[in-house]
């Protein structure tokens, strides 16, 4: 795991520079007015103006990043030292969207489908999940490892193939983009079926 995680506000600098050189999307009309849980919350450091959703709550197991983001936590946001291989103790359907930014590389590959269906049980409308795509191309592959490994210490990069795998039954719509061989995908999973369109 990268140093950087032990330093919220030296790893708040790196995702914001990081959002601009790969030209990250803005969420915020997504989440304007929703309930919305951000799984791996980290020290606010997400891609939407913070004060227009109704409520947001985020988990992170970093205890350092939990303290930093309830130094600066807006009336519409909790956080909470929260481990999401696990079972939250929230109610179902108790939130419009379930953001995930970041987060599943950091996770050992066994929970990936467990944090998908935690997401799927608390989330009435979507989920959003923002991560990293391995290329298939092996030359490509072996720059973005080697930037992986020092940058960031993830413990599981995916390919294309890899992603489709995980999400094998699930209705949803990928975008691919990034400055490193097109290196984020973000991933808009419907959790139910009367939501409408994407």
């Amino acid at each position: 795991m990268s140093f950087l995680f032990k330093h919220p506000k030296l790893y708040k600098t790196k995702m914001n520079i990081l959002n601009r050189i790969n030209d990250t999307d803005d969420i915020t009309q997504e989440v304007r007015n929703k309930n919305v849980i951000i799984f791996g919350s980290g020290f606010t450091n997400y891609n939407f103006t913070r004060k227009v959703t109704k409520k947001t709550v985020g988990v992170d197991i970093s205890k350092e990043f939990i303290e930093e983001a309830n130094k600066t936590k807006l009336q519409n946001e909790s956080f909470f030292v929260e481990d999401i291989t696990k079972r939250l103790d929230l109610p179902s359907k108790s939130f419009d969207i379930c953001l995930i930014p970041f987060v599943l590389h950091h996770i050992r590959e066994e929970n990936h489908i467990h944090v998908i269906e935690e997401a799927t049980r608390l989330a009435k409308q979507r989920i959003i999940i923002y991560d990293h795509i391995r290329n298939s191309n092996i030359l490509k592959s072996t720059v973005q490892m080697i930037y992986w490994k020092i940058a960031d210490g993830g413990l599981k990069y995916r390919t294309e193939k890899e992603w489709y795998f995980l999400l094998d039954g699930r209705k949803y719509v990928t975008k691919r983009y990034g400055a490193m061989f097109g290196n984020i995908i973000k991933i808009v999973i419907k959790t139910d079926k009367k939501c409408g369109r994407f």
